[in-house]
């Protein structure tokens, strides 16, 4: 078949609304299924055969496969559907789209389905089949301490899952972005903790000494074992430090969905880590006074629009109680002025006084 004959099916309108599509799906580590479903409703009007694989509750690896004759080798394209938590307004310019998780790497899964897609409507005969499959859990986060959980496992957990149970290929394209240049293999991975202890008047500058060790000995280890066209690193995931105390939060409460604790779901405003007792975040909006309100976002939440966000608050409860977390992170958001691009989202910092001041996280402190 002449290629020219492939090229004519492109779908140009639907490679930018697909890409749209996803960069408009929030699927930061740990909550990938719903671009796991987008997706198998693409490879299904393509006629492949979807396959979910349930890596852990709440995480789905997704597979399409696109049958050929069983005479030649089977071609797989990769990507992973999850990505880090930087907000970016979706647009389209002329010949590029700009949106939240796109670049790493969401931006190759509507190439791989217009591929495919082409290749169906021109009738090629495909010897081998064709796989696209999108995986889980990419991103690299150091698990430590008290931040673990599903948010932190990256790394290739879910290509690893993938490939543990079955689905492998003769050939595997993985189309993140690289400068256009490509990149003919990846180095592996292995985690190492080291611990550090000590007084607080010296442990912390003790860290400092191991952390300036590690960097300096990336030199040495990348003479010790050379590679023909790749440079080993080693880097430093994660540092958490400080005196132990049980503060009674868990990340499995602060993912648990339905509790309010995250303004990327809308859910009611509840906040509670024992939801049998106490006021819910609701109850405290609905009865503090301003004055309170501001005080508690500026200690909490180290806010310096915690005034502005106190009047907002108080002004939209006048009019209709504060319910639901979508209520409180959009009252929010007109409260804090808009210079420039976000680091994080405005409402980040009343959310996290809100849910320490309900559950008096800090109490427990007061004998220190």
């Amino acid at each position: 078949m002449d290629s020219k004959q492939v090229l004519a099916q492109l779908d140009r309108a639907h490679l930018v609304e697909m890409t749209r599509d996803l960069a408009d799906i929030v699927t930061i580590t740990g909550e990938e299924t719903p671009v796991a479903e987008y997706l198998g409703r693409e490879f299904e009007r393509l006629g492949m055969e979807v396959e979910y694989q349930e890596v852990e509750k709440g995480r789905k690896n997704v597979i399409g496969t696109l049958r050929g004759s069983g005479e030649g080798p089977t071609l797989m394209f990769n990507g992973h559907m999850d990505h880090f938590d930087n907000p970016e307004p979706t647009r389209v310019t002329e010949d590029r789209v700009y949106g939240r998780g796109l670049v790493n790497m969401k931006c190759a899964f509507p190439c791989y389905i217009t591929a495919v897609d082409m290749l169906v409507k021109a009738g090629a005969e495909l010897k081998g089949d064709v796989i696209i499959s999108g995986v889980v859990g990419e991103i690299e986060k150091a698990q430590v301490n008290r931040f673990y959980g599903k948010s932190y496992r990256g790394a290739g957990v879910g290509a690893r899952y993938l490939m543990d149970h079955g689905v492998t290929a003769d050939m595997c394209i993985i189309g993140e972005p690289t400068g256009l240049r490509m990149q003919i293999g990846n180095a592996g991975l292995v985690w190492a903790e080291v611990t550090v202890e000590g007084p607080a008047k010296t442990f912390v500058m003790k860290a400092f000494e191991v952390c300036k060790a590690i960097q300096a000995w990336e030199a040495d280890y990348q003479k010790m074992f050379p590679h023909p066209f790749m440079l080993p690193t080693v880097q430093i995931g994660a540092i958490d430090g400080g005196a132990l105390a049980d503060l009674g939060i868990s990340s499995l409460q602060l993912d648990g969905a339905g509790r309010g604790f995250s303004f990327r779901r809308d859910e009611p405003l509840d906040m509670r880590m024992d939801r049998s007792t106490g006021p819910t975040a609701a109850d405290l909006l609905r009865d503090t006074p301003e004055s309170e309100l501001a005080d508690v976002i500026h200690q909490y939440g180290e806010d310096r629009y915690a005034r502005r966000i106190s009047r907002r608050l108080v002004a939209s409860r006048a009019r209709a109680p504060l319910t639901s977390t979508g209520q409180l992170a959009e009252a929010v958001r007109r409260a804090v002025p808009h210079r420039g691009r976000r680091r994080i989202h405005p409402a980040t910092r009343t959310f996290q006084a809100l849910r320490i001041w309900v559950n008096r996280e800090l109490d427990g402190l007061d004998a220190w």
